[in-house]
């Protein structure tokens, strides 16, 4: 540690122990360290039930947001078809749409 990085880092080192050595500590009595950690395990046990449900709804929203797509998808289906079976009175199908033709003329 002759060289003169050598001697700076050491220097540093020094430095940051009297430092160190400055701060007063602090301990607490077991009973407020034990309340400390129960009151933490509590803020976890939160945070994970909080992010716990947030993903259960979101679950539940992308499934209403899939079946109200499917129903949508099922009842336009529906409507078509009953369209072309003649469920309706409107032109829809290609065969009633010639026959509408035939009969105009």
């Amino acid at each position: 540690m002759d060289t003169e990085m050598g001697i700076v880092w050491k220097a540093n080192i020094e430095k940051m122990y009297s430092d160190l050595a400055e701060i007063e500590v602090g301990f607490f009595p077991p009973e407020v360290e034990a309340k400390i950690k129960k009151g933490l395990d509590e803020v976890r046990a939160a945070k994970i039930d909080f992010c716990r449900e947030g993903r259960r709804a979101l679950a539940r929203q992308s499934q209403l947001e899939a079946s109200s797509v499917g129903d949508d998808q099922t009842s336009e289906v529906i409507d078509t078809n009953e369209e072309i079976r003649g469920g309706s009175k409107s032109l829809d199908a290609p065969g009633q749409i010639m026959e509408g033709l035939l009969l105009a003329h």
